[in-house]
């Protein structure tokens, strides 16, 4: 990694000045006009330096998984067990088709919107899933819909290396 250093001339503070103009002045260093910078353009004109550079722009070129090359899946069909729907979700890399694991999902919601009532939410709590690259949520819709009916569960989640946030929606049918 290149370091930019000082210059070797005498840029030591002096005194203040009576004014402002003055101490700035005073300030800058005490170099002949060509010779300010010449320890960092002489480090980028050895062959060090040169291969530096060049590593350093060719890795602001590669290329970077984007959260749109995510996608959340529904696995199989929410199991009903008293006012609670057991839904399983999987996140999937959609480049290569693998599930992705250890992703940290932070953000839920479950509402009506499919249905033309998103404000009809529902309470969702995330429970441990015993399959990898596969997110288990519980999903108390019976209380606040008694019939079944079609929901959107949103998700956030973030990705180990992945710079942006993967959010998605998966439409789903529950039973009270």
């Amino acid at each position: 990694m290149l370091v930019a250093t000082a210059p070797e001339c005498d840029s030591a503070p002096r005194n203040r000045a009576s004014n402002d103009r003055e101490f700035a002045a005073s300030r800058r260093p005490s170099c002949p006009r060509g010779q300010v910078g010449t320890n960092i353009m002489s480090g980028l004109n050895s062959t060090f330096g040169k291969t530096a550079l060049v590593l350093l722009l060719a890795g602001s070129t590669t290329a970077i998984a984007a959260a749109k090359d995510y996608q959340f899946e529904l696995v199989g069909k929410p199991a009903v067990k008293a006012g609670f729907n057991m839904v399983l979700v999987r996140l999937v890399h959609l480049s290569d088709r693998k599930p992705v694991s250890g992703a940290v999902i932070f953000q839920t919601r479950a509402d009506m919107g499919p249905e033309q009532m998103a404000t009809m939410a529902a309470p969702v709590r995330a429970v441990p899933s015993t399959r990898p690259g596969t997110y288990a949520f519980e999903i108390q819709n019976g209380p606040v819909w008694n019939k079944p009916g079609k929901w959107a569960l949103t998700l956030a989640a973030k990705v180990q290396g992945e710079a942006e946030t993967v959010r998605g929606t998966v439409n789903l049918d529950l039973n009270p």
